[in-house]
């Protein structure tokens, strides 16, 4: 029996207590990169058998009639049919039990992204080769071995246990997963970055593979209490969504639902557009969108100019409509922000829908009680544009358990109370340690003081001695510990990296600071340096002018909305 090479290197991947030399025996005599072995013809995949679940949550949840406006598309019309559920109870996992004596409305979440599982991962193989065996370029590879994982590579098996161990230490009553399990390189030769390795069908059956099976450990160390978003390397090929098909994500949501308690409502949306909604505690909703379908970067990006794809925009606005009436508060979860990246000058939303989501948050923000994106691999926030007092609350971007972009790995417990963010703190392991523990890195009621856009502005503007102290500390975050060797004081053609700079001052600081707080696009952030730092380096004693002139010196119709980002009609 000639047995495929995804479920070969799987089965390895799993394997606890061989040595490497052990696990290569296992591939002799083969090119463990070789198309030929995946034959379909010649693999046998032996399935898991679905295990029987028995929902054990006693907590009812009355889901009742939501929807507010008639619907005007036919994707539209077809997803509120099962989003507009008549009056029932239905009990979910994530929820707490009726015999906890908590306060109603709190909750103990935890969140994990970005986990990348690398199924070829070698020990002893460095970035250059993206840790595994390429030939005869290995040769120059080689580096001392690191079972847990090094920075410039994603995530081997031993990391991602040492991650979900250290989790599930937290006891959260909820895990919220916000995509991109896979390996970023699964259709591709890993001497060349755009040599194909597999046929699209073989990369998407290997890519749902290595999904199915991250996605069963995170379900067995979270007992099935956990919500999932869908990443970009989640859908293979990469940022790739079919608009025209019907269950494009069927298979993803068969997989979410066989690991995480999801109910037929939100089943039924996620396997049709790839967004969803739960109830999470007493009056509170999440909220799960297909973000994806926004990218810049989507493949077939000339077929989502419609002017809401799956009909999620209409969607959204009818589930905070809801929310406000019925007095709901409601979280926000994704995999790709809609911000400007902070490595290059590009925005990771197509800016139509871009402008739409901030729009929608503007009107309905005091309903909104957390945004919580991911993607970026680093940790990160940014303060909304102008906001209407504390409301919408600023963005959070949780950084990554894969290492591939020089960040150590970390996850985030968050603490919610009468269902307002609490509390989160961040876990982080240092992967140039010989036995890595995750342990606290920090908490964020050490940087602000409560969890509203003043406070943040405040953070990232640190015009006063404390506040530069708090910023310091922050900067040393962002990258999850992970410092460079450089003294930057100037901006810079990348933007912000901390893996780099591992001082960021004057020039430097001032782009950091106008990516928090105007980074919801290239243009407003760019915008702002600009009249921040106007023809030179100011003088220290003008350098925050920003402060004092959140303009930033602009006046008339450019200061209220410099590049059309803020009141466009919806």
């Amino acid at each position: 029996m000639v047995v495929s090479q995804p479920d070969v290197e799987l089965e390895a991947a799993e394997v606890e207590n061989r040595t490497e030399d052990q696990i290569h025996e296992n591939h002799t005599e083969e090119d463990p990169d070789s198309p030929e072995k995946d034959s379909p013809e010649n693999s046998t995949e032996k399935e898991e058998t679905d295990r029987t679940t028995t929902k054990t949550t006693t907590k009812t949840i009355t889901k009742t009639t939501q929807t507010t406006e008639t619907t005007t598309t036919a994707h539209d019309a077809s997803e509120s049919t099962a989003d507009t559920t008549s009056t029932s109870s239905e009990s979910t996992a994530s929820t707490t039990t009726s015999t906890s004596t908590k306060p109603p409305g709190d909750l103990k979440m935890l969140v994990i992204t970005d986990l990348h599982f690398h199924p070829r991962y070698k020990r002893t193989l460095g970035p250059k080769c993206r840790c595994r065996t390429i030939s005869p370029e290995s040769r120059s590879c080689q580096v001392p071995a690191a079972p847990y994982g090094q920075h410039g590579c994603n995530s081997p098996k031993r990391l991602i246990d040492l991650s979900l161990e250290a989790a599930k230490a937290q006891e959260p009553e909820l895990w919220l997963v916000l995509g991109d399990l896979v390996d970023h390189h699964v259709g591709q030769s890993p001497s060349k970055f755009k040599a194909p390795l597999y046929s699209k069908e073989k990369e998407n059956e290997w890519g749902h593979r290595i999904f199915k099976k991250t996605l069963s450990w995170i379900s067995a160390a979270s007992g099935r209490r956990c919500l999932v978003a869908v990443g970009n390397n989640d859908i293979f090929p990469g940022y790739t969504v079919d608009f025209e098909q019907e269950g494009f994500y069927e298979a993803v949501a068969q997989e979410v639902r066989r690991s995480c308690d999801l109910s037929e409502n939100a089943f039924s949306t996620l396997r049709r557009f790839g967004f969803y909604w739960e109830e999470i505690g007493e009056k509170m909703v999440l909220l799960v969108l297909n973000t994806v379908i926004y990218a810049t970067k989507l493949a077939n990006r000339h077929n989502s100019t419609a002017q809401d794809p799956f009909g999620q925009l209409a969607w959204l606005k009818r589930r905070l409509q809801a929310a406000q009436v019925q007095g709901y508060k409601v979280y926000i979860a994704g995999h790709i922000p809609p911000v400007a990246s902070s490595f290059q000058p590009y925005d990771l939303w197509q800016r139509t829908f871009a402008v739409r989501y901030w729009n929608l948050l503007a009107k309905y923000g005091e309903v909104v009680a957390g945004q919580f994106f991911s993607h970026q691999h680093r940790d990160e926030f940014r303060v909304a544009l102008e906001p209407r007092g504390d409301t919408p609350p600023p963005m959070q971007l949780f950084a990554s358990v894969s290492p591939v972009f020089g960040n150590n790995p970390s996850f985030y417990a968050v603490e919610i109370r009468e269902r307002r963010l609490h509390e989160y703190r961040c876990f982080w392991a240092n992967l140039s340690e010989e036995e890595p523990k995750f342990a606290l890195e920090y908490e964020a009621s050490s940087l602000v003081d409560n969890f509203t856009n003043v406070a943040y502005r405040d953070l990232a503007l640190n015009t006063t001695p404390a506040g530069q102290d708090r910023y310091n500390h922050y900067y040393s975050y962002m990258a999850v510990g992970a410092r460079g060797t450089q003294n930057c004081d100037h901006e810079n053609t990348f933007w912000v990296n901390p893996v780099t700079c591992g001082t960021c001052i004057d020039g430097c600081q001032q782009q950091v600071t106008c990516m928090l707080l105007y980074g919801i696009s290239v243009s407003t952030s760019q915008l702002r340096l600009g009249a921040l730092i106007g023809a030179g380096p100011l003088p220290p004693s003008e350098r925050w002018r920003i402060r004092d002139h959140p303009t930033g010196g602009l006046s008339g119709r450019d200061a209220m909305d410099p590049v059309g980002m803020r009141w466009m009609a919806f």
